[in-house]
């Protein structure tokens, strides 16, 4: 995939932790949502399984009080967005800040928004950019 420019930082056993501890570009970004998009193809070579794919994005548990919004499978977040009166389910890679990854199956598109929206209390700032100002061009 060509990424070079990351950093991956560890827990205490030296394991990889991605659960807020992975740095990539934006550009780069875009590539590992296309990877997830595309069932775990890059540029028709298979990197990771179909089957991996499947139950990562599979929504595990609510992680509020709300059906369609905030389900969690390995690492990914559901949401469901109202646009022109259809419901648009995004399966989102989000980081510290606002950094996401918004994987839309039913549009064959990713979206990446990358933020600095630390300890400001508008860390979701960019589903609301995604919702109001990028989703409606990409529906249409």
């Amino acid at each position: 995939m060509k990424i070079s420019n990351y950093i991956i930082q560890t827990d205490l056993r030296d394991k990889p932790y991605f659960g807020g501890g992975m740095y990539l570009t934006p550009k780069d970004m875009l590539k590992f949502g296309e990877l997830y998009l595309n069932k775990g193809k890059w540029q028709s070579k298979r990197i990771i399984s179909k089957k991996w794919v499947k139950k990562s994005f599979k929504n595990y548990r609510n992680l509020e009080n709300v059906t369609d919004k905030n389900g969690y499978g390995y690492l990914w977040w559901h949401n469901t967005y109202q646009i022109n009166g259809k419901n648009i389910k995004s399966i989102e890679a989000r980081g510290n800040g606002g950094q996401y990854i918004f994987v839309i199956p039913c549009l064959q598109t990713v979206v990446v928004i990358t933020s600095g929206n630390y300890r400001n209390g508008k860390t979701q700032q960019p589903e609301e950019i995604f919702e109001k100002h990028i989703l409606p061009y990409l529906e249409n």
